[in-house]
C-alpha cells in the first residue's frame, strides 16, 4: 500500500526558483500505484492565514521551520512571535527576521511586533489608494513590496488569561502583574484579529501554531473562517482535536492504520484541508535547522543586526494599567475645583488613548462618573 519514507529531505535546491505564492512543506500520501505523492503546498494566493494545530512532538516545529524556510526562500520577510522558553526552536533565523520583528523575548515584544506590522500594513494601504488599486498584486513593479509573514507559536498559551488572584487588594502588586499581564495578551490577541480581517490585500500573511484549537484557547469561529489552510500534526489525533482544526472533518481523510503503527515513518504525519486543494494526507519534509541556514545564507537572504523591538518601540506599542493614570485614583471632576479653570491642568490637551488603554481609561471614566452620581 501507499506509504511514506522515514524521511522526506527538503529539496534545498529548489530554493533558487520558488514562487512566494506557493510554499511546498511536504509531501501528500501517494495514490495507489504511485511512488511518489504529490508535493504539499501552501498557496498563499488562495488564502493568506493558516492554522497549524497538534500536540507537543507531533511535527509541528518541523512543518514551522519548513514554512519559515521556503517564505525567506522566496523573498518574503519575516516574523517570528512565540514564548521565551520555545523561542529556542527559532534561534536559528533570529537575525533573518524584518527589523523588531523578533517578538519572542517577552510579551511587550510580542505585542510590538504584531503592532508594527499592522502599522506596516497601513502604509501599504496608503500606497495602493495612492496607485488606485485595490489589491498589492495589480501595483506597479516599481511600487511592489515584498510578502510579509507572521509566524505566531504557542499561541493559546501567549493569548491564554492568567487567573487574577482573589481575596487581595487591586492595588497588590502581584494583582497588578497578572492585570497588565492579562491586558497585554488582550492586545496580542486584538493585533491577530485586526491583521487577519484587514491585511490580506497588501500582502500580509500569518501562521497560526497551536497545540488547543477550541475558541477557549483564543481561536473562536470568527478567527477560524479567516484560516484558509488548516493542518493537524500528529498520525492518530482525536476527534475532538480534528473537528476544532477542520470545517468538515468528515472530508479529510484520516492517516491510514499501517502508517500510524510505525513508528518511523509516522513521525511527521499529518492532515489537512486547504484552500485550492482536495484534503489529504502528508507528511513534512525535513531539514536540520543548519541546513536551512546554509542555503538561505547563500542565497544571500538579508539579516539585521536589530531583530528584537527596541526599549523605545515596545513603550509605544504596548499598553499599560499606568497609562491612564490607574494609580491615582478616579479621574477629578472640572467641577472639584470650583470652575473650568485650567490652573491644575484639567482643560490641557491629553494624549489620545488607543486600544486597550483607551478601554481601560473609559471603563474608569464611567465608574468614576456613576460614583458621583450615587
Amino acid at each position: 500500500p501507499p506509504t511514506f519514507p522515514a524521511a522526506i529531505p527538503y529539496p534545498l535546491e529548489r530554493f533558487k526558483h520558488l514562487d512566494h505564492n506557493y510554499i511546498p512543506i511536504g509531501m501528500d500520501l501517494p495514490g495507489h500505484g504511485e511512488k511518489r505523492g504529490k508535493d504539499t503546498t501552501i498557496s498563499f494566493k488562495a488564502a493568506s492565514y493558516m492554522l497549524l494545530g497538534g500536540i507537543p512532538q507531533s511535527g509541528k516545529s518541523v512543518t514551522l521551520d519548513a514554512i519559515v524556510a521556503g517564505s525567506l526562500a522566496s523573498g518574503s520577510e519575516l516574523i517570528l512571535v512565540d514564548t521565551p522558553e520555545k523561542s529556542v526552536d527559532f534561534l536559528w533565523c533570529r537575525d533573518l527576521v524584518r527589523p523588531g520583528g523578533w517578538g519572542c523575548d517577552s510579551l511587550e515584544a510580542a505585542v510590538t511586533a504584531l503592532a508594527m506590522m499592522y502599522e506596516e500594513g497601513q502604509r501599504r494601504a496608503r500606497i495602493l489608494r495612492e496607485h488606485g488599486v485595490v489589491n498589492w498584486t495589480e501595483l506597479p513593479k516599481s511600487a511592489q513590496f515584498a510578502p510579509i509573514i507572521a509566524i505566531v507559536d504557542e499561541y493559546a498559551a501567549l493569548v491564554g488569561a492568567e487567573k487574577v488572584p482573589s481575596g487581595i487588594p487591586k492595588t497588590h502588586p502581584i494583582v497588578q502583574e497578572a492585570l497588565q499581564t492579562n491586558l497585554l495578551k488582550a492586545q496580542l490577541e486584538r493585533w491577530v484579529s485586526k491583521i487577519t480581517a484587514e491585511m490580506r490585500f497588501v500582502g500580509l500573511r500569518m501562521v497560526l501554531s497551536s497545540q488547543v484549537t477550541n475558541a477557549s484557547t483564543g481561536l473562536p469561529p470568527a478567527l477560524k473562517t479567516k484560516l484558509g489552510h488548516r493542518f493537524l500534526m500528529g498520525a492518530n489525533p482525536s476527534k475532538a482535536a480534528r473537528n476544532q482544526s477542520f470545517n468538515d472533518e468528515s472530508a479529510v481523510p484520516a492517516t491510514p492504520e499501517y502508517i500510524r503503527k510505525d513508528e518511523a515513518i509516522s513521525r511527521g504525519v499529518g492532515a489537512y484541508e486547504s484552500e485550492g486543494r482536495s484534503p489529504a494526507v502528508f507528511k513534512s519534509y525535513y531539514a536540520t535547522s543548519e541546513q536551512y541556514r546554509k542555503a538561505l545564507d547563500a542565497l544571500g537572504v538579508p539579516t539585521t543586526s536589530q531583530p528584537a523591538p527596541t526599549a523605545e518601540q515596545n513603550a509605544q506599542h504596548t499598553p499599560s494599567l499606568d497609562d491612564d493614570g490607574a494609580d491615582d485614583g478616579p479621574p477629578p471632576s472640572r467641577l472639584d475645583g470650583g470652575g473650568w479653570g485650567e490652573k491644575d491642568g484639567r482643560d490641557a490637551p491629553q494624549p489620545k488613548l488607543k486600544g486597550a488603554t483607551a478601554a481601560a481609561h473609559q471603563l474608569r471614566v464611567e465608574a468614576a462618573q456613576a460614583a458621583r452620581c450615587q
